[in-house]
């Protein structure tokens, strides 16, 4: 998320007028820090704090708002509605697919509101990822082991120095039901009709969720920019292919 919060998100949050974001997944605070640079910006972190302690970071501040904890059990004990939501927290169907049933359960987003997700694209757009295994129940879990992502490649690897994130619990395969970040939004869309939906497919992607027809000047300049960068990135990853800077094996 950190990629596109100065050049995307930041901008958007302010050609839009929001003034009430929630972030769940915020690492060590680096996005609460460039929204608070916007005039009467309040923000809701939601994080267990295992990067740092945002608690203490932001203690006597009154426009941050930290819960500390799973993003699944904070966002069950808030009443408020927020007009952006920011998602980068865990990288699973179970994790993201709920978060976004109870946001729309609880009537979270504003009208005119926009959630962006972050990791819709390689390599967790078709495949699990558990940062702890015991947060995600049994039933809703992919098989798993620890070993490199490589692009292209259903299987992981366990070679330490080829593929990306051996060090996390990933899914052993790639796609299938319930599995990944972008089957999630998928899956929560098709369950709940009235969502517009496009990413930007740059680095592990972001995703970007609204109402239909809502926000629609500002929504229409980030579609666009969106599709100048998809084209760029688009150009690159042809590049790479053919000169074999990019392991890619296509479907």
């Amino acid at each position: 998320m950190r990629t596109f919060s100065k050049t995307v998100v930041g901008p958007y949050i302010r050609a839009s007028g929001y003034q009430r974001v929630c972030e769940i997944g915020s690492c060590e605070g680096a996005n609460i820090d460039r929204l608070l640079a916007v005039g009467g910006m309040s923000v809701c972190v939601i994080d267990p704090c295992v990067d740092a302690d945002l608690v203490t970071k932001y203690a006597g501040n009154s426009r941050v708002r930290v819960c500390r904890g799973l993003s699944l059990e904070m966002l069950k004990t808030l009443d408020d509605v927020f007009d952006c939501i920011m998602i980068d927290g865990d990288h699973n169907w179970y994790t993201v697919f709920h978060e976004l049933v109870v946001i729309h359960d609880k009537g979270m987003l504003a009208k005119h509101g926009t959630i962006f997700m972050h990791d819709v694209c390689w390599p967790y757009a078709r495949r699990d990822m558990y940062y702890n295994l015991d947060t995600v129940p049994v039933e809703f879990r992919q098989p798993v082991a620890k070993g490199g992502i490589l692009r292209g490649v259903s299987p992981l690897t366990s070679d330490p120095a080829q593929g990306k994130n051996g060090e996390h619990w990933n899914a052993t395969h790639e796609g299938g039901p319930r599995n990944g970040v972008l089957t999630a939004i998928e899956d929560f869309r098709r369950d709940h009709p009235g969502y517009r939906f496009f990413s930007l497919q740059r680095e592990w992607g972001l995703g970007v969720l609204v109402r239909e027809g809502e926000n629609a000047k500002a929504v229409a300049q980030l579609e666009r920019k969106a599709r100048l960068i998809n084209t760029a990135e688009a150009f690159k990853t042809a590049l790479k292919t053919a000169t074999g800077r990019l392991s890619y094996v296509p479907r």
